[in-house]
């Protein structure tokens, strides 16, 4: 192993070191995995492999491709040199190259086994031009439909390995300065789904989320997309309809068909029917976002180029939405895709994995990244204890947890024929009952991100998940709290913000009192200097003149004692839905402690909770980013109450306004 180097950035702050027990083999043409057992049996190595015990179902799975194999020493000793050479002189012809294997632990503490590709070199776009009479000796062939969303790199080839390699190149001109990457590949890939094997009654989790409540308000509209980049989709399946053609990810020109991962051949298909499988064709099932559309995006090696790709070819066709039912290893080539995705406004769903852990998968851990776990029939997070009996796996939780979804026996479309996870012939075999994981709760969230879209054009995909997480429901038993970080609501990571609620989403009005004029109704608000009390929308006036404006102390604060003042509190709808019977409450309180407390603050009226009388506090409705103002009086008496307060203790009042709306589902 003396020709690869012990150690390699494989990405920008990276640090990977050389397995020398295991290698990455590329064969010339399609390639049986017995044939490969035959071929390596005298050379000491065998396939790599996954253990399991017979109850094992885990969703990783060795990243081997048709082509592509990851091989280990039989004895788990070093390869040696001699035998390098015994291999090349035997397979040389059947051999297109093979690579070293490298491992790293991530941010999270995990190890990760990947082939950076010998014959593959990114070239950051800068430096093109300076080596230009390099990349010339050696003959350097961009390939421009993988360089083409790759963002700044350029996707190099190198047409001969036995001349140079990326190793060597990258060595040359250091690497080490961010202006050169490897693809590489890794040698797991988790699917983050369990399917062993039409059909609306079945579906449980559609009636769980309120899926048919939330069709009432939408099913979709035909120009949105939804991109799911997975293992294809099956294209001319009756009941899924396509935005377009999709891609293949391995030459960036073939159609999203899947593209035969073996047993995973229909997981794209699958996770395809969960987030659009047509709505009310009278076959099947249905799709969260049934009349929106899908973009079939097919993986083919896992590589860190191939999912970037994926991800930057998905915002080129405007896709609203991003599923991605995979964990796969960090790298800042995809980072660097998804933060781009995110800031051109698209919704990037990912799964958090089927290991039972406390740790998220990538990239679902992505800042960027709504990380979708998965929740069962008794809305708890899915575990191996769940009734459901499957006793295999897990969802994955942590620090990152955005929501939950259904992720058990999920009844959706299938591959046709026999090619898919459930073999049965005719029609029965176009679909699957029990598709499963974690893989199956995020394409829930993805449509409901595109239904969302779908209804209210205008809203960021800021706003969309801000939707999802201020109204997803708080099941389980594990206790939801105020968490710093975590802006929408309540949280607790075993279930993130709650299991979704399609309804609540599409019904959505946030009815709110600003703390400030730059008050988005993010929790906890943060006006400048902390200074709630200067500029929040209540007032209070000596006369009835309607005067409001919260930023002036002398048109805000006026008190006059011996007669009847008066309160306006400004109720704003920053919410997409008209707000249903808007109430608005207030109290004046004094401020004693360290905080007020909820709900004695609100309810009780004694000699420290003074109650002002509403003149006009309830509204009909309050239309989608349109204000009202509520009024209130506080009569002669007791503003000498409150003056007392002043002089006798002293007590310094404050007033409280509190507004609630029917379908104001925010932190509840």
């Amino acid at each position: 192993m003396k020709k690869f180097p012990k150690a390699l950035n494989s990405e920008p702050g990276i640090q990977a070191v050389l397995d020398e027990t295991r290698l990455l083999f590329q064969f010339k043409n399609a390639t049986s995995l017995k044939e490969v057992q035959s071929l390596f049996a005298d050379f000491g190595l065998v396939p790599e492999t996954l253990e399991r015990s017979k109850q094992s179902k885990s969703t990783v799975e060795v990243n081997h491709t048709d082509d592509r194999y990851w091989m280990r020493s039989k004895d788990q000793q070093p390869i040696s040199d001699e035998q390098l050479a015994r291999i090349e002189t035997k397979l040389g012809s059947k051999l297109s190259w093979f690579g070293p294997v490298y491992h790293f632990t991530d941010d999270m503490g995990e190890t990760t086994f990947i082939g950076p590709l010998p014959n593959v070199l990114l070239i950051r776009k800068k430096r093109v031009g300076e080596l230009s009479n390099y990349i010339g000796d050696l003959h350097l062939k961009v390939n421009e439909q993988k360089s083409k969303y790759l963002n700044d790199f350029d996707y190099f080839e190198i047409p001969d390995i036995k001349k140079t390699n990326s190793y060597a190149i990258s060595n040359q001109l250091h690497a080490a300065s961010g202006d050169l990457a490897f693809e590489t590949m890794p040698m797991l890939r988790d699917w983050c789904a369990v399917p062993t094997d039409t059909l609306f009654p079945q579906q449980w989790g559609m009636t769980q989320i309120q899926g048919p409540q939330a069709w009432d308000i939408s099913t979709g509209n035909n120009t949105i997309a939804i991109a799911v980049i997975d293992s294809g989709v099956d294209l001319t399946h009756p009941d899924l309809v396509l935005f377009n053609q999709g891609i293949d990810l391995g030459d960036m020109m073939s159609d999203g068909s899947p593209n035969n991962f073996g047993g995973d051949t229909g997981h794209g298909t699958s996770c395809s029917g969960i987030v659009a499988s047509a709505f009310n064709n009278g076959a099947g099932v249905a799709g969260i976002a049934g009349n929106c559309r899908i973009i079939p995006i097919a993986i083919r090696t896992f590589s860190n180029v191939e999912i970037a790709n994926g991800v930057n070819w998905a915002v080129t066709q405007g896709a609203a939405a991003i599923s991605m039912s995979f964990g796969t290893a960090v790298s800042p080539l995809i980072s660097t895709a998804l933060s781009n995705a995110f800031a051109a406004n698209v919704v990037l769903c990912a799964a958090t994995g089927n290991n039972n852990t406390g740790t998220i998968s990538y990239p679902a851990r992505n800042p960027s990244v709504m990380a979708i776990g998965a929740s069962d029939q008794i809305d708890e997070r899915k575990t191996p204890f769940s009734p459901d009996g499957e006793n295999w796996w897990g969802s994955q939780y942590g620090a990152e947890m955005s929501v939950v979804a259904p992720g058990v026996l999920i009844p959706t479309t299938d591959m046709q024929g026999n090619q898919g996870f459930n073999p049965a012939a005719g029609a029965a075999g176009d679909y699957v009952m029990n598709f499963n994981g974690t893989s199956s709760a995020t394409p829930h969230v993805a449509g409901l991100a595109a239904l969302i879209k779908s209804q209210y054009p205008a809203v960021t995909s800021t706003q969309i998940r801000n939707i999802i997480e201020r109204t997803a429901q708080k099941t389980g038993a594990t206790p939801y709290a105020e968490v710093a970080g975590k802006p929408n609501g309540s949280w607790n990571n075993q279930l993130g913000y709650g299991r979704i609620n399609a309804f609540r989403a599409l019904d959505f009005a946030n009815a709110m009192i600003r703390d400030w004029t730059g008050d988005t109704g993010v929790e906890p608000s943060t006006p400048p200097g902390n200074n709630f009390w200067s500029f929040s929308d209540i007032v209070t006036r000596f006369t009835d003149d309607n005067v409001f404006d919260p930023t002036n102390v002398l048109e805000s604060k006026r008190v006059e004692r011996g007669q009847t003042n008066y309160i306006y509190v400004r109720v704003t709808n920053l919410g997409p839905r008209d707000a249903r019977n808007v109430n608005v409450n207030i109290r004046i309180t004094p401020y004693v402690g360290l905080e007020f407390v909820y709900p004695n603050d609100w309810t009780l009226t004694d000699a420290m909770h003074v109650n002002p009388t509403a003149v006009t506090a309830n509204f009909g409705m309050v239309a989608a980013g349109s204000s009202v103002i509520a009024k209130f009086t506080i009569s002669a008496a007791q503003v000498e109450e409150l003056y007392g307060w002043e002089n006798s203790h002293p007590w310094h009042p404050c007033l409280l306004a509190q507004v609630t709306a029917d379908n104001d589902y925010s932190y509840s």
